[in-house]
């Protein structure tokens, strides 16, 4: 295994990023009145016909999501708009409880070991272990495959159970992805 298994990923997430996740936001997550709403149903539609804005930790999360744009192939001027529509409102709406939810796996915990592997890897360079590649790699599928879906969202996490923890797909949690992924689109610029 090379740093080109690792590469791959990273087309992974820029194709989702560029080609569902941004898409997905910039059409169902507008809302009415500019900004993004708080959350989606599950079935990656706007709840309450996107009414309601989400408070600042929802624009946060979806201006750092949106700022990736130019390195995934989104339109880049959409992106500022959307962009400056969130930090317009931002300043109008009320701040949400940036809570993350517990359970027995979450997007955040999941994100955040991708994150700290990747961190590994990248500092080690040439000289990364196969072991520390495989263990990004298998991070990586992971998080693809049981917390990414296949439309652009998200979901919060599981239960012991393994159901997930919440019937929404929450605007905030966009920073994981952004945490998780944004480093790793540095590998498919190279």
């Amino acid at each position: 295994m090379s740093i080109k298994a690792l590469r791959r990923r990273a087309r992974e997430a820029q194709h989702w990023l560029g080609e569902r996740c941004l898409p997905l936001w910039a059409d169902a997550g507008l809302a009415q009145g500019g900004g993004f709403v708080p959350a989606l149903g599950m079935n990656h539609r706007a709840l309450s016909d996107g009414e309601e804005v989400g408070g600042a930790a929802s624009q946060d999360a979806m201006i750092a999501l949106f700022s990736l744009a130019p390195r995934v192939g989104f339109d880049a001027d959409r992106a500022g708009w959307l962009i400056e529509t969130a930090q317009a409102v931002r300043v109008d709406v009320p701040a949400e409880e940036d809570a993350d939810p517990t359970g027995h796996r979450t997007l955040a915990g999941d994100c955040k070991a991708f994150a700290e592997a990747l961190t590994t890897v990248l500092s080690a360079g040439a000289v990364a272990d196969v072991a520390q590649l495989l263990a990004v790699c298998d991070s990586f599928d992971t998080l693809m495959d049981d917390l990414l879906t296949l439309e652009g969202g998200w979901i919060a996490g599981y239960d012991a159970a393994g159901l997930p923890l919440t019937d929404q797909i929450h605007t905030p949690l966009a920073r994981h992805v952004v945490a998780a992924l944004g480093p790793l689109l540095e590998l498919a610029e190279t």
